[in-house]
């Protein structure tokens, strides 16, 4: 199999005339008949999209293009208008195969089939209606990629969440692979970029701004950060992030004092079992504590709610067509309620709204961007509110 889907990919006709395009009569000209009999090229083709080498164009009769046979020269049709907002990954070292598994996994958003080796264009549309359109491109000199979005501001974000998700699941089959995520400075395209996970440690330590001192500028980092994710997304990281430390931590204290305690239990197993489930049960209690505390200092105000609320809303969009409209309204109801003051909600129609949610994000069928993040959306009101859900 290695060798028949290198022979497609190292074919003269492929690579020079045809720009990537191949037919199942390709596969009967360039393979030996012999080892690779017709009623096998459908498995080899499965095989070549399986692993990302190649996609279906929708066209009859079929025809197939292999992303990384594409040409190198970027089209004249890729510049966007109007205002713009950029995304980058920066690579130790960038593998090519990276934007062409990106061209084959995102090939049904391609925009006007306007792709290169290094790039493409891609659409993201509701009803047949482009709201955002996105250049994604590499610059494998500076072993970078650059994602770039126009149109609509109210779905960009969603827009960059649903491509961060494919590369994030290329980057995770890659092992040891060193990146950095970067974002511009707003209004200033040629000073340096700033570093996001640098920008979301500064929120996580309760720095309000980021200060600039060649441009003699002060951003609003909640206003910066927002612009890209959703602050209850970037709290439920942290808190992950928070476990991790707490538990790592936890651990390495209890290991300092083993020699000592060593010495008092050698041989005994039943103690060792003891002190091993000791460090679990305190591990876990103080990461408890630090999920708590962090949910506590985040409150329940309206203005996070409703922050909450909106995001799910650009999930929502996503949903299939007919519960998409129920969908919708439940989360009005949600909002309606949550506006209301305290004492005048009503936490029973709440609670079945939520669950209303709760039940049709479980049970969606079709493949939807970011629905953990509205599933986990759905748990954070409840527990913000005081709503229990799941019976524990």
């Amino acid at each position: 199999m290695t060798e028949g889907i290198y022979a497609l990919l190292s074919d003269e006709n492929l690579k020079t005339k045809t720009k990537g395009i191949f037919t199942p009569a390709d596969l009967t000209r360039i393979l030996n008949p012999e080892r690779y009999p017709i009623k096998r090229h459908d498995y080899l083709i499965g095989l070549m999209k399986e692993f990302e080498l190649c996609f279906e164009l929708d066209c009859k009769p079929p025809q197939f293009l292999i992303a990384g046979l594409l040409p190198k020269d970027e089209p004249d049709e890729t510049e966007l208008d109007g205002e713009t907002f950029e995304f980058q990954y920066h690579y130790k070292v960038l593998p090519e195969s990276i934007i062409s598994r990106f061209i084959v996994i995102t090939h049904e958003k391609i925009y006007n089939q306007i792709y290169w080796r290094s790039g493409v264009m891609l659409a993201y549309q509701e009803n047949n209606e482009i709201y955002n359109i996105a250049r994604i491109k590499t610059d494998p000199e500076d072993k970078k990629i650059f994602i770039t979005i126009s149109k609509r501001k109210e779905t960009r974000r969603l827009f960059l969440g649903i491509l961060r998700d494919v590369f994030k699941k290329i980057h995770n089959t890659l092992p040891n692979l060193e990146i950095t995520e970067w974002v511009p400075v707003p209004n200033h395209p040629k000073h340096p970029p700033l570093d996001y996970q640098e920008l979301l440690g500064l929120e996580s330590m309760g720095e309000s701004t980021i200060t600039i001192g060649k441009l003699k500028l002060k951003l609003d980092l909640r206003q910066l950060l927002d612009g890209y994710e959703d602050i209850g997304i970037r709290q439920r990281k942290q808190i992950g992030l928070n476990v991790e430390v707490t538990m790592s931590n936890n651990i390495n204290q209890f290991g300092k004092g083993d020699n000592v305690a060593g010495d008092k239990i050698q041989g005994d197993k039943n103690q060792n079992d003891f002190k091993n489930a000791t460090i679990g049960i305190v591990a876990q209690n103080q990461a408890q504590a630090t999920v708590n505390n962090l949910n506590q200092t985040s409150g329940a105000s309206i203005a996070e709610l409703m922050q909450i609320i909106s995001t799910m809303r650009q999930t929502a969009a996503q949903f299939p067509p007919e519960i998409r409209e129920d969908i919708i309204i439940d989360i009005d109801d949600v909002e309606v309620e949550i506006q209301k003051p305290e004492k005048e909600r009503s936490l029973p129609r709440l609670k079945k709204r939520l669950v209303a949610l709760l039940t049709a994000a479980t049970l969606v069928a079709a493949p939807i961007a970011g629905i953990t993040d509205f599933t986990n959306n759905v748990m954070e009101i409840s527990n913000k509110l005081g709503i229990e859900l799941i019976k524990r």
